[in-house]
């Protein structure tokens, strides 16, 4: 008996030992906005807020009722959807405890519903809305689709789910990001036809990206196999890369956190996952490991030099102050995440046939109401004609009207890194003017090329 206790003593010492310890750190804040005149910030998109019913079990944080956002299509849209999470990154992302986090958040919109207007009223959102927009100039392929706007109020990237609550601070949190979601798709079920759909895009951005991805993974198998479904993930791409500042792979000890917290394993969500069951669950809350798995067309839009990947995940705090001020170590930092963003990349267009990626090398994150959407600039390079596109002319070719192109003709990739990129909005600002960028010479796009085929090697 003593030596059956030593033993098993022994191995929690050494799981423990093995465990990684992330250093204490506090996120420096986020660099200051830069104005974009391309970018029109003044809109009418109206959208009904839609209250889910408490006995689906969806709640925000704070323990509000759950409510979403949602546009009814019309004409060529009535029987297509389009959905949208919204980001917000994740509670302890900034480095505190994560239930201290959760607190926080739960004062806010991003963990209460009660900031919403009530349940059937009508709510005017005035942001740049790219690719969702219910507005025909500015998004003539999707305008009239049916728009899901998926609140994120849960604090767990859209996932998860605990009967009770747990207390902080004398507070109640809950986390049903499960629930959430689910229940937006049962009540659109049942009432708006969801299931005969003719055509579903799955999309989201940042947090909301991310969510896209392992909801993607687990929808595929949901849908009937008569609706199309198509996803666009935008900045969700957040890579298992190495923390300098917590000095440990923190993403990773976060995403385990999380889903150990919200007891992840236990839900369906995540039952198709190939890490089900074992101690790599954290898996399948990160693309790079299930985007292999992932069988509906994807349009894949991010930066190979995300801004927020790299300041939350790398710990690159040169970014928050002026990217000129960044050191030669932090510059080869940020050389090896693209790198390695870029192997994902050479691994989907050689086995995702029908998938089409807008990748910019720009410090970035997040571009669907970005002026990389609004702006119309001729941005990004297609890898077979050596022609440069925008996010929208590039969504435009890759949708087709439905008839979806192939990635041959939808490999959008920068390559020139984002020290050298001129259509990056902070030189656009300091070095180059716009009318020098549409009239660059063909001979900048022929130097290019080493630089095409270096990245069709990697």
């Amino acid at each position: 008996m003593i030596q059956k206790n030593f033993f098993f003593l022994f191995v929690l010492l050494f799981f423990a030992k093995c465990q990684e310890t992330c250093q204490p750190f506090s996120l420096p804040p986020d660099p200051p906005e830069v104005p974009i005149s391309e970018v029109p910030y003044v809109f009418n998109e109206t959208y009904q807020v839609i209250e889910l019913d408490p006995s689906t079990g969806a709640k925000c944080l704070d323990g509000t009722n759950y409510k979403f956002l949602f546009t009814q299509g019309s004409g060529s849209g009535a029987n297509k959807f389009m959905f949208s999470w919204q980001g917000g990154a994740y509670c302890g992302y900034e480095g505190l405890d994560l239930l201290e986090s959760c607190y926080s958040r739960s004062q806010g919109p991003l963990g209460s519903s009660s900031f919403l207007p009530s349940n059937g009223s009508y709510y005017s959102v005035n942001s740049a809305n790219g690719y969702f927009s219910n507005m025909q100039e500015y998004n003539p392929d999707f305008w009239n689709w049916n728009k899901v706007f998926i609140s994120y109020c849960d604090g767990s990237n859209h996932q998860g789910h605990l009967d009770n609550a747990l207390v902080y601070n004398g507070t109640e949190l809950w986390f049903r990001g499960h629930d959430n979601t689910q229940g937006i798709i049962d009540y659109l079920k049942d009432n708006f036809g969801l299931f005969q759909a003719s055509e579903v895009i799955l999309s989201g951005t940042s947090a909301g990206g991310q969510a896209t991805y392992f909801w993607s993974h687990y929808l595929q198998s949901q849908f009937p196999s008569t609706v199309k479904l198509m996803g666009l993930p935008d900045a969700g791409m957040f890579l298992d890369g190495y923390n300098y500042v917590a000095q440990c792979n923190f993403y990773r000890e976060r995403m385990k956190l999380l889903m150990n917290l919200t007891k992840s394993a236990e839900t369906d969500l995540f039952n198709t996952c190939k890490y089900h069951g074992t101690a790599d669950l954290w898996k399948c809350m990160m693309a790079q490991y299930i985007v292999e798995d992932i069988n509906i067309p994807m349009f894949i839009i991010n930066s190979q030099d995300d801004h927020e990947a790299l300041r939350t995940q790398i710990g690159i705090t040169c970014l928050n102050v002026d990217p000129s001020t960044c050191t030669d170590l932090d510059i080869s930092r940020i050389a090896e995440f693209r790198s390695g963003f870029l192997d994902i990349a050479h691994q989907l267009v050689a086995n995702k046939t029908n998938w089409g990626f807008w990748l910019r090398t720009c410090l970035e994150h997040v571009y669907q109401g970005s002026w990389g959407w609004y702006g119309q600039q001729k941005n990004v390079l297609n890898q077979k004609e050596y022609i440069y596109y925008s996010l929208r002319d590039a969504l435009h070719r890759w949708y087709n009207g439905g008839n979806l192109k192939d990635n041959l003709n939808t490999q959008f990739v920068d390559v020139d890194d984002w020290q050298h990129n001129l259509y990056c909005q902070y030189h656009l600002n300091i070095s180059i003017s716009l009318i020098e960028i549409r009239e660059r010479p063909q001979s900048i796009i022929t130097l290019n090329k080493a630089n095409i085929l270096r990245y069709k090697k990697i």
